[in-house]
């Protein structure tokens, strides 16, 4: 799916019902950490971090912009649908997993 594809489909995107984590290995030391969105019975599994795929943090945060910004786009629709203002910016420097919890609790709102 093209970036273009991608945008589209979040634009279409109807209900966000579920986000959560999803890790792969021990939980303070992951081998791979996931974030499954769920929104109009779609599912979204984006990678933020594999330690086991990369030789340093620098490649790590390089490697996962992409899915990073696709995750950040989902949680503006999901405030949008909810009729909430805030927004975040797309930003690579952005605390991703702060974001993530967000994210999680204004889905069990």
């Amino acid at each position: 799916m093209t970036g273009e594809q991608f945008i589209e489909k979040v634009r279409e995107i109807k209900e966000i019902s579920s986000i959560e984590w999803d890790v792969k290995g021990d939980n303070l030391n992951a081998d791979e950490v996931r974030v499954k969105v769920v929104a109009d019975n779609d599912e979204y599994n984006l990678l933020l971090g594999s330690p086991a795929l990369h030789d340093s943090a620098a490649t790590l945060l390089s490697d996962s912009w992409v899915e990073r910004v696709s995750f950040i786009l989902l949680v503006n629709k999901l405030m949008e649908l909810q009729g909430r203002t805030e927004r975040f910016d797309v930003n690579c420097d952005l605390n991703i997993t702060d974001v993530v919890k967000f994210a999680i609790r204004c889905t069990r709102k």
